[in-house]
């Protein structure tokens, strides 16, 4: 209550409530997914996706989370994935992944870089997106040849 020339003055009530509650609305669900992206963002979703296939004859490499700017312009978009790298059994291959993990992050990330939003983003460009980066990934192998990615973490913003 606010008093002006001895009159008392009952508050309207305020923006401020209407201001929280639309705050509330907006934020709660982008925390719970991102939550849950961040949660899924481990090599557990490729272990059961790698589970149904032949793991005896095959081994897995997590490459972690990469977060890279897209090439819109004018825009700042950004893309994040958590590749992780399938290969048939071959422990001179596994040697030089470990060995070039840097180097292939590297391409990977200069591939992704050079990709926009709209190229990205619809479901069927993911698979487009694979290709693109295991052929980038076999150009910088010599002992063998990855035969798939899956993504673990496909997140855009």
């Amino acid at each position: 209550m606010a008093v002006t020339n001895g009159e008392v003055q009952k508050k309207k009530p305020g923006k401020g409530k209407k201001i929280i509650i639309l705050l509330l609305i907006l934020l709660v669900p982008a925390a719970i997914s991102t939550y849950y992206f961040l949660g899924k963002a481990d090599t557990e979703g490729a272990k059961t996706v790698f589970a149904k296939k032949d793991k005896e004859n095959y081994e897995i490499m997590s490459m972690g989370s990469l977060v890279v700017n897209l090439k819109d312009q004018g825009v700042c978009r950004y893309l994040r994935v958590s590749p992780v790298l399938q290969y048939a059994k071959n422990s001179k291959l596994a040697d030089e992944l470990n060995e070039k993990k840097y180097l292939l992050e590297d391409s990977m990330i200069t591939c992704l870089r050079s990709k926009t939003f709209s190229e990205v983003r619809p479901v069927e460009s993911v698979e487009d997106l694979k290709e693109d980066l295991k052929e980038i990934i076999n150009s910088n192998l010599s002992q063998g040849k990855i035969e798939g990615i899956y993504f673990v973490e496909y997140l855009l913003n």
